[in-house]
């Protein structure tokens, strides 16, 4: 079996043939869109009201997207889906070369840059009104959580917002523990995944992806209240918690996948 992270084309045969993974792309879509249209009328929740949608959007912005992460530009896809990609200011940062590659060649007639860099310590000298991290959160090793989401702050404006697809695993205590909370948290989704959520070969590269959270090399899920209090250190708060997928043994640990958006 070819690594996930061997080369776009092999890693775009796993989350887009997810559906937790393409319903949180969706969504956090949906919530930049709103949250643009909430702005822009100055209350509410990003209601038309008795305005019609095709002129709002007509009316649409223009706005700055930094997408950390990015991989082969994913997430800031399915942000064109609802918002005029002439409209959108974007950079794309990510480690991997042939992901950059990739993301350049399918927005190529797009105003959007894509440069290789790290995540962690990149300084742009400029601020942007959203931040896209796309199940970025868990590939940033413990010890530089608060580090990455630190950074993404001092590049978000006064009034910008983050918005965040992850997933978490049940809460755990100690090694022993964290391992079991890794082991449930994929037993459950490759049950999720067997009832016609993924493709046979996106359920393949989840066996991968489940050794290596074993073995700590490339992922590095935690707990909902870990990251809440990652959050606390870096000086940020959730305004909205949409929760994709959890099942119900998971509820109590809020362990799952979710669409967040923090300021």
């Amino acid at each position: 079996m070819a690594s996930l992270y061997e080369s776009a084309d092999q890693y775009l045969k796993g989350p887009e043939c997810m559906r937790m993974e393409v319903d949180m792309w969706h969504a956090g879509a949906s919530l930049l869109l709103q949250e643009v249209i909430r702005k822009q009328r100055g209350s509410g929740f990003g209601g038309l009201y008795g305005n019609l949608g095709l002129k709002a959007k007509r009316e649409l912005p223009i706005i700055s997207i930094l997408d950390v992460c990015c991989g082969p530009g994913n997430f800031l896809n399915y942000v064109t889906l609802v918002y005029d990609f002439n409209k959108i200011e974007a950079l794309g940062i990510d480690i991997n070369d042939q992901f950059i590659e990739n993301a350049k060649k399918r927005f190529k007639k797009s105003i959007f840059s894509f440069i290789t860099g790290d995540a962690i310590g990149y300084q742009f000298g400029k601020r942007f009104d959203f931040i896209l991290a796309g199940s970025a959160y868990h590939h940033i090793e413990d010890e530089n959580k608060v580090k990455f989401i630190t950074n993404m702050r001092k590049h978000l404006k006064e009034n910008g917002r983050i918005i965040m697809c992850e997933n978490f695993i049940p809460e755990y205590s100690n090694v022993a523990s964290k391992r079991d909370a890794i082991n449930r948290f994929y037993k459950a989704l490759k049950i999720y995944f067997s009832t016609g959520n993924a493709t046979p070969e996106a359920i393949d590269i989840l066996e991968e992806v489940h050794q290596l959270e074993l073995t700590g090399e490339k992922e590095h899920k935690v707990s909902f209240a870990e990251f809440e209090q990652d959050l606390n250190k870096s000086g940020l708060e959730i305004v909205v918690d949409r929760i994709i997928w959890q099942p119900k043994e998971f509820r109590q640990s809020n362990a799952g996948s979710h669409v967040l958006m923090l300021r």
